[in-house]
């Protein structure tokens, strides 16, 4: 297995034709092709099922799909930090065993486990640097994270999920349709507009916001923020009153194949859920229109003015 050939079925999954990523990748489709078949055949999967009017990922195929981009992510980071610091080029390796892949340069390697079937994870934030299933939506230009001493500090930016832009929000891959996630969250909004709190996303016009945050009256609150193709909007929304705008709570986001809950907590213990569970059609790759994948993770902002 290479890199290159992961770089293929992501490319694939996302244009949709073999032939159409072929010209985009500047390579025949007959070489294409056989990268691919070469990839089930080691790896003893069907990746891409084909049809009459073209192919679809499989369902062992969505799952590839979303290890394989966590290795490609990682790969990138890899590369940002430690090719051409000398000018020249660094050669990258990658081994799969098992549920263990390593990867990196020859004299730097790193070993990684996929998660895959049943599990509970839990990350203490207890070392200095984020573990590396955490990844970012686009490559990001500077660092706005901080992780030591059992934190994970994010600085706002002034962009949200419904921008083109690169938000804070770093997430991990969503690999079940039955799963729940939950932290503490230590944040204090001094004005309007100032949100933290967890985020599911499948794409700009498709995600869930659960967050504590200050609205335009001057009020703290727990919201629930629903963004879709017709735009952003609250959907369930809790007062937690003016001592509650220094203290920690804690947030929770479960999910039950096609639906949402979403709930907080003031002690981590008894939860309080808001609203109604809300459809997740707007999560799925149907909705959005293409093999995108979905993730979850922690979410700050300064300018979130939903209503």
């Amino acid at each position: 297995m290479t890199l290159q050939q992961l770089k293929y079925v992501v490319t694939v999954a996302e244009n949709g034709t073999i032939t159409n990523t072929a010209k985009k990748l500047y390579i025949s489709q007959p070489s294409l092709t056989n990268a691919i078949h070469e990839l089930e055949k080691e790896m003893n999967i069907v990746i891409f099922q084909r049809t009459n009017k073209g192919i679809v990922l499989s369902q062992e195929g969505e799952d590839f799909l979303g290890y394989a981009r966590q290795v490609l992510e990682q790969a990138a980071i890899l590369e940002d930090k430690y090719k051409g610091q000398d000018g020249g080029r660094t050669q990258f390796f990658l081994l799969f065993r098992g549920d263990f892949f390593t990867f990196g340069e020859k004299e730097n390697m790193a070993t990684v486990q996929l998660l895959t079937g049943n599990f509970s994870y839990t990350d203490n934030f207890d070392t200095h640097q984020p573990d590396m299933k955490w990844i970012t939506l686009r490559t990001p230009k500077s660092i706005w994270w901080k992780q030591a001493d059992g934190v994970m500090e994010l600085t706002p930016r002034p962009c949200t999920l419904s921008d083109k832009k690169q938000p804070s929000f770093l997430c991990r891959w969503v690999k079940h349709a039955n799963y729940t996630a939950s932290t503490r969250l230590d944040f204090t909004p001094q004005k309007a507009g100032e949100l933290a709190g967890l985020a599911v996303f499948q794409d700009e016009k498709g995600h869930y916001v659960l967050g504590k945050r200050m609205n335009t009256q001057g009020d703290c609150e727990v919201v629930v923020i629903r963004s879709d193709k017709e735009g952003s909007r609250v959907v369930a929304r809790q007062p937690l009153g003016t001592k509650w705008q220094k203290k920690a709570i804690w947030l929770q986001i479960e999910s039950k194949g096609s639906s949402y809950t979403f709930a907080y907590s003031r002690n981590g213990k008894k939860w309080h859920t808001l609203g109604t569970p809300q459809e997740g059609h707007i999560i799925t790759t149907q909705y959005a229109g293409g093999f995108t994948g979905s993730s979850i993770g922690l979410y700050a902002t300064t300018t979130e003015t939903s209503r």
